[in-house]
């Protein structure tokens, strides 16, 4: 695949979800008086975040308590994301004129999901995304993802990947990444409803093992029901689709964002209504916030050296023993 742009190593770090679950749900009922979504989430050391139509909203991370809305705006809000590695919360800076979204530099958040004294970070250079195409209206093709170390924007119909390293905001483009036809699973679905101009019609994790990416993010079937939360491959040519959670056919009604936080080994999503799925949701009206159990696996990057699938398997059996795969359950905000 043909990369563009200003080169870059890649993420120091392996990291990939090992699983998602629903045990140990918990829940909360939003706070927000314009009662619906509008954009993505991010999870910081201590709080859940995640974007209304009256601004980002703050859940207390260990129970949902305590939530709030804060000075951030939705403008800002609708290009949330998260550092996973660090557990802290940005925000891309951008303009659109006539549905072309330029994207100049990222914002920080202070922990509460507040506007920061934190200096910006200037991109290397602009990301610039036609989000109408040819049409009138602002089309389903990119994907915003939050990595460990980095932030993805995913083109799922041009097939371009742009990989933004954090802190440095070093962009690198990769050109020739998976199409949506290229996939063996649907990467998108009808629900989400745009409130707040932004190119991305979903919110996912980003996913790096020695060289190959792929985002995680809800799958839907032939008549746009969510019915899983899947990892998609974005440079593996197999175009692999593999579920780590799947749901009862329509009980994930506006499923379409994700967090993580690898500390407390937990994940989290908002969703339009509750759900079969959970038990913590129940009697909580529309727009509740969800964390459940997730596990991750973070390693060493092993670059691309000829080895063999043998050597690469040895390596990592190394990596294990000592100590630098993180693979066991913690306790819960210990």
């Amino acid at each position: 695949m043909a990369s563009v742009g200003v080169a870059t190593a890649a993420p120091t770090n392996n990291f990939s979800i090992a699983t998602l679950t629903t045990d140990n749900d918990y829940a909360a009922a939003t706070v927000s008086s314009g009662d619906d979504d509008n954009g993505p989430s991010a999870i910081t050391s201590t709080h859940v975040l995640w974007n209304s139509e009256d601004g980002i909203e703050a859940y207390a991370l260990a129970d949902l308590t305590g939530a709030t809305v804060t000075d951030v705006d939705e403008s800002t809000g609708s290009m949330l994301f998260t550092n996973i590695k660090t557990a802290t919360a940005h925000h891309f800076i951008w303009t659109a004129a006539d549905g072309v979204f330029t994207i100049t530099g990222i914002g920080t958040l202070d922990d509460d999901g507040t506007s920061s004294s934190a200096a910006d970070i200037d991109l290397s250079e602009d990301i610039v995304i036609d989000a109408l195409g040819d049409g009138d209206s602002i089309d389903n093709c990119n994907l915003l993802g939050s990595g460990y170390g980095h932030v993805v924007i995913w083109n799922y119909c041009e097939g371009k990947m742009w990989n933004v390293d954090l802190p440095s905001g070093t962009v690198t483009v990769t050109e020739g990444v998976n199409t949506a036809a290229d996939l063996q699973g649907n990467v998108t679905n009808d629900y989400y409803e745009l409130q707040t101009p932004s190119p991305f019609n979903q919110f996912g994790v980003v996913e790096h093992v020695n060289g190959e990416y792929s985002m995680v993010l809800s799958e839907a079937n032939d008549s746009n029901n969510v019915v899983a939360v899947s990892r998609f491959a974005i440079t593996d040519p197999a175009g692999t689709v593999t579920p780590l959670l799947t749901f009862v056919q329509d009980d994930f009604p506006d499923f379409w964002q994700l967090s993580v936080n690898v500390e407390n080994e937990i994940w989290c999503t908002h969703i339009e209504s509750g759900s079969d799925t959970f038990d913590s949701d129940d009697n909580l009206g529309d727009e509740p916030t969800i964390c459940a159990d997730a596990t991750f696996t973070v390693a060493d990057y092993l670059p691309a050296t000829g080895a063999n699938s043998l050597a690469v398997v040895l390596a990592g059996l190394a990596l294990i023993m000592a100590g630098a795969v993180v693979l066991v359950r913690r306790p819960r905000f210990a």
